[in-house]
């Protein structure tokens, strides 16, 4: 169930309707009562944009219509940055991901311990 839950909540395949959907809400609603963590993950942004063809275009991820949700609950939230070559660690685009956890005031954890 964890595997499927992790597909359904990350999945860049949710539109903005989806997303913002009564369902969805639950979902998080759920995750956040549970006291999961969710990754505000940030390689989206060294990919750009995309065309959906819902007629959409923006990041793949993060999704903004997510976090708005996901801020409205006041999920934690942990910040990954999909560092698969160093030169992704120190990248400008980062700059977004302030203006994600400002503008949604994101739940950030500082410390994470398995």
């Amino acid at each position: 169930i964890k595997l499927q839950l992790h597909n359904i909540v990350n999945s860049p395949r949710l539109n903005s309707s989806m997303i913002l959907s009564r369902s969805f809400s639950g979902v998080v609603a759920s995750i956040c009562l549970a006291d999961i963590p969710l990754e505000l993950n940030l390689g989206g942004f060294r990919r750009g944009f995309k065309a959906y063809g819902t007629g959409e275009c923006r990041y793949e991820y993060p999704n903004f219509d997510f976090w708005k949700i996901i801020s409205q609950y006041g999920c934690k939230v942990l910040v990954g940055i999909d560092a698969h070559e160093p030169k992704n660690i120190i990248d400008s685009r980062y700059f977004l991901a302030r203006m994600y956890i400002d503008h949604f005031k994101l739940n950030i954890m500082k410390d994470y311990r398995l």
